[in-house]
């Protein structure tokens, strides 16, 4: 998964959620599915990250929601900020007031692809 393999990308400090050294946050699976990249922030936080293709809904943020439900019951350590991140090509208006509603548990980023082409030496 391309988020997990630069995450950075995302925000300057996110790095894939580690357990004993090890990184494990690229396809953390949970009980309520899994999250496509759970992060930690430079601040300590954990960030649940999922990647929305075409124009999600408010299932995806419902989905997004539980799996930061998990997190704070079962990952999280007590007092540790958790945090959702909806990462969408594009995002309707009413999905839009959804996650306004929420107050700041849930931030939005667009991804875009970029191609390039080089020449190869012959």
């Amino acid at each position: 998964m391309l988020v997990a393999a630069s995450p950075e990308l995302i925000e300057p400090g996110l790095r894939v959620y580690e357990e004993s050294g090890r990184p494990v946050g690229a396809g953390f699976p949970t009980a309520v599915g899994a999250i496509d990249l759970l992060a930690q922030d430079d601040a300590g936080g954990l960030v649940v990250a999922m990647v929305a293709e075409g124009e999600p809904d408010k299932d995806v943020v419902l989905e997004l929601l539980q799996r930061i439900g998990f997190v704070r019951t079962r990952v999280a350590k007590s007092g540790q900020e958790v945090r959702g991140l909806l990462l969408v090509e594009r995002l309707s208006e009413p999905t839009r007031y959804t996650i306004a509603a929420l107050g700041g548990t849930l931030s939005i980023k667009a991804w875009r692809v970029a191609l390039s082409f080089e020449d190869l030496p012959v």
